[in-house]
């Protein structure tokens, strides 16, 4: 109950502190967490784009720095807020702590959240037993835990991008766009390519909307709790259709405004209890570099560094180009020994996470 940063103003000015340590009492037990916009799943490299959703806990306090339509930048450190969680005693202020942290919701950037809460309901850390080597030993040990779409999600983005097609038709030039809606399978059919984890995936989307995909109805939906708290989804938002009703249940998904610089690459952000990231259209495929492997940026952010030409032979693990941002230097480094085909950056440039830096043959 004692404001500390007034009784260091106070105290600074030369005003006695005014109590002492017989008046100070412990009440209860308060834990708190830094959610940061990184990705736990690659060496909590930080990341940045824009916050496309937001929404607080109720029950926790809140010191932060971002709101929808903000830009998480490059140039300054990537942590997004402080939840603090108060309780009558620790095991209390943990469970309000992990009920806080799954009602936080952060669309855009990719964020430490889930992993948060998975380390805070650890039983070392519930129960107060944590070292200082304590999570060096848990993340070697740790397997990677990405979140994976389901079928749910999956139909979800499937649908969004039919709709997105509709509203956003290719020119009469594309073959695939300029033959009415008609196909095979019959009138108002799409066929949706989507990416996920390594995989890619034909998905058949019927409709115009509503829309069925796989046996699932998915329709554009209200956005829940629209007049409760917690919430600050703008209305340009909503006029974008981007909540939507699957089997009961409604999602968030949002096509993403940076991918190399443009949306119409197709990447969909959609949030489900977390993040999921679903690219859709083929991948990508170069007849002139089969075999090779495209080396890409692991963040955003500036080339500070070329060390090889087109040409060079490499070693395995012999840095290749490296990448700063938010105080962070990480260099690309060969994935085996081989030759560099092609340098596709130069110092100085400001690239995106997944930009193609280099195009390596392996031996």
């Amino acid at each position: 109950g004692l404001d500390l940063v007034e009784m260091q103003l106070r105290v600074a000015m030369g005003e006695p502190l005014g109590l002492t340590q017989d008046d100070v009492r412990r009440e209860g037990h308060a834990v708190e967490v830094r959610v940061y916009a990184e990705d736990p799943e690659q060496d909590f490299l930080p990341q940045a784009g824009d916050v496309r959703h937001v929404r607080w806990p109720e029950d926790a306090r809140v010191d932060c720095g971002i709101d929808e339509d903000s830009v998480v930048t490059t140039d300054y450190d990537p942590m997004l807020a402080k939840l603090i969680a108060h309780g009558a005693s620790r095991d209390d202020a943990f469970s309000k702590l992990d009920t806080a942290l799954s009602e936080t919701q952060i669309l855009g950037p990719r964020t430490n959240i889930a992993f948060l809460r998975e380390v805070t309901s650890h039983p070392v850390v519930r129960e107060g037993r944590v070292t200082t080597t304590w999570m060096e030993g848990y993340l070697s040990s740790r397997p990677a835990n990405p979140p994976q779409p389901d079928d749910v999600t999956v139909a979800v983005v499937a649908a969004a991008e039919a709709a997105w097609a509709l509203l956003h038709p290719r020119g009469r030039q594309d073959p695939w766009g300029s033959g009415g809606s008609w196909r095979g399978l019959g009138r108002n059919v799409t066929h949706v390519v989507v990416r996920y984890s390594g995989l890619e995936r034909a998905v058949v989307v019927a409709g115009t909307g509503p829309f069925v995909v796989d046996g699932r109805t998915v329709r554009a939906s209200e956005r829940p709790g629209a007049d409760g708290p917690g919430f600050r989804i703008r209305r340009a938002h909503d006029r974008d259709n981007a909540w939507w009703e699957c089997d009961g249940e409604t999602v968030l998904a949002l096509r993403s405004r940076e991918w190399f610089g443009s949306a119409d690459r197709g990447r969909w952000l959609v949030w489900r209890g977390t993040q999921h990231e679903i690219e859709v259209g083929p991948a990508e495929r170069r007849a002139d570099a089969q075999g090779a492997a495209h080396l890409e940026a692991p963040m955003p952010g500036q080339v500070i560094a070329v060390r090889v030409s087109a040409g060079d032979k490499v070693v395995r693990g012999q840095d290749l180009v490296v990448v700063e941002a938010m105080k962070m230097e990480h260099a690309v480094k060969a994935p085996a020994d081989g030759t560099v085909k092609a340098v596709l950056c130069a110092a100085g440039d400001q690239v995106q996470r997944g930009q193609t830096l280099v195009d390596f043959e392996p031996s």
